[in-house]
């Protein structure tokens, strides 16, 4: 869920609140939203509650964000925007590129009941992982600037308005690379990061694949994964996180030879790191 759809939620509720308050105390009232501030990043939280977890969320954005700038050669044109909020039950985090650097953070423990996300520090983890999304999906090229600087700023796509998908191509279009794309090479180098201790080297993903090789069930392929995979996918997508992660991290000797020997560096030359390359997911994977 990315900034503007919590903006949305939190703009409802005070419609919603306003024939209802009968006074200063009303408990539909939202909170004013509050802000922090530190080098390349804004916090926004709404509940004073939250914000002992903000000078130690501010030390893994800034440890995290700092290696991926110097690793991948990123530099950043604007703060990255977190908003920080407790509405599930679990943990866990969105990113995205449009129409700003954003990331929504859920402060909630992660669900361990089944070991799918085995993290040991769920914000320095979070940060690894969404910090490669905006990464990822930013980084820009000559020709990406000049159609920024022509629209405005990146364009994000509208369904009132199909065009808009072309111009939102035009200002980021690394973004429009399938979701097991994005998601395999965050969760590789969320692993990687952390020191070996993530989803590329836990149980959960390989026994799902092991459980399809046993039981002789369908493993689709990359165009079957967007086409029909993602549909029948109830949980967040977790299709894009189990297929990405396996065909980033094993699912053939060259990727495995590229990624298990040289890391991180080895996705510079993929192309989504890579500001120098073709920013077409047909021309880098």
């Amino acid at each position: 869920m990315t900034v503007r759809h919590i903006s949305k939620l939190l703009a409802t509720a005070a419609l919603l609140s306003g024939p209802a308050e009968t006074s200063a105390l009303s408990l539909f009232k939202p909170p004013p939203l509050k802000q922090a501030h530190a080098a390349g990043l804004k916090v926004i939280y709404y509940h004073p509650l939250h914000e002992y977890a903000i000078p130690h969320l501010a030390n893994c954005f800034l440890n995290s964000f700092d290696a991926h700038q110097k690793r991948f050669e990123y530099e950043p044109l604007e703060d990255v925007v977190i908003l920080l909020q407790d509405f599930g039950d679990y943990g866990h985090g969105g990113a995205d590129a449009l129409p700003t650097n954003n990331v929504s953070l859920g402060i909630a423990p992660f669900g361990y009941a089944y070991e799918t996300m085995p993290a040991y520090d769920r914000f320095n983890w979070l940060m690894h992982h969404e910090l490669v999304h905006i990464v990822t999906t930013d980084m820009s090229t000559g020709r990406d600037r000049t159609f920024r600087k022509l629209f405005g700023g990146k364009v994000s796509p509208s369904i009132e308005d199909p065009l808009s998908i072309l111009y939102g191509y035009l200002t980021t279009p690394r973004r429009y690379s399938p979701r097991w794309y994005h998601e395999g090479m965050a969760v590789f180098v969320e692993t990687w990061m952390s020191g070996g201790y993530g989803r590329v080297m836990g149980g959960y993903d390989e026994m799902v694949f092991r459980t399809k090789v046993r039981d002789n069930s369908h493993i689709y392929d990359m165009v079957g994964l967007e086409s029909e995979g993602k549909a029948i996918d109830f949980q967040v997508g977790v299709n894009s996180y189990l297929y990405g992660t396996r065909f980033l991290s094993s699912s053939s000797l060259f990727t495995m030879r590229i990624l298990m020997m040289s890391g991180p560096d080895g996705l510079k030359q993929s192309g989504a790191f890579n500001r120098k390359t073709s920013s077409s997911f047909v021309n880098i994977r």
